[in-house]
C-alpha cells in the first residue's frame, strides 16, 4: 500500500460530446483538503449560460480510498498512450491530481485500454458527491433543456 502524501486533490473535467444547444452539458469535480465543488454547465459555456456550484465534503477513508485506487491504477505518472487520430463528437474527460509537489495530467485523448483502465477511477470520483446533489442537478439541467428549446 502506498501511503498518501498531506498534499492529495484533483480537478476532474467531464464534458458529454458534441450535441446541439441546449443538450451539451459538462461539469467540474474539485477537491481539496476534504472539502469538493461541483461547477455544472448545463450548456455550452458562454456568457448567459449559468453556472451551479455546489459544495460538500469529502471524508478521509473516501479520500485514501481514492487515492490507493488512483495509485493502483498507474495515474500518477507523466507518460500516456494517446490515440493516434483525434476522435470527433464523443464525451470528453480532464483530469488534474496533485500528489505532494508533483501535478500529473491525464489528457482526454487516450487510447481506448488507458481508457478503460481509468473508468474506474472516475466513476469513484463522481461517486462523491452526494446523490442528492446529483439528482438536483440533473433535474435542473432537464428544466434547462425544456426552457430552452
Amino acid at each position: 500500500m502506498v501511503s498518501q502524501p498531506d498534499v492529495f486533490c484533483f480537478r476532474f473535467d467531464w464534458a458529454v460530446g458534441s450535441m446541439p444547444p441546449p443538450y451539451h452539458y459538462e461539469y467540474t469535480i474539485q477537491v481539496e483538503a476534504g472539502q469538493g465543488m461541483i461547477t455544472f454547465i448545463p450548456d455550452y459555456p458562454s456568457e448567459d449560460t449559468p453556472r451551479w456550484v455546489e459544495t460538500f465534503v469529502v471524508d478521509e477513508p473516501d479520500m485514501e480510498d481514492l487515492f490507493q485506487l488512483m495509485a493502483g491504477k498507474n495515474v500518477f505518472r507523466d507518460s500516456w498512450q494517446r490515440q493516434k487520430e483525434a476522435t470527433t463528437g464523443g464525451s470528453q474527460t480532464w483530469l488534474e491530481v496533485t500528489c505532494g509537489e508533483v501535478i500529473y495530467k491525464v489528457p482526454p485523448d487516450l487510447e481506448y485500454t488507458e481508457r478503460e483502465t481509468l473508468n474506474e477511477v472516475y466513476d469513484a470520483i463522481r461517486s462523491l458527491i452526494p446523490r442528492d446533489t446529483w439528482e438536483m442537478l440533473v433535474s435542473r439541467r432537464e428544466q434547462y433543456e425544456m426552457d430552452h428549446e
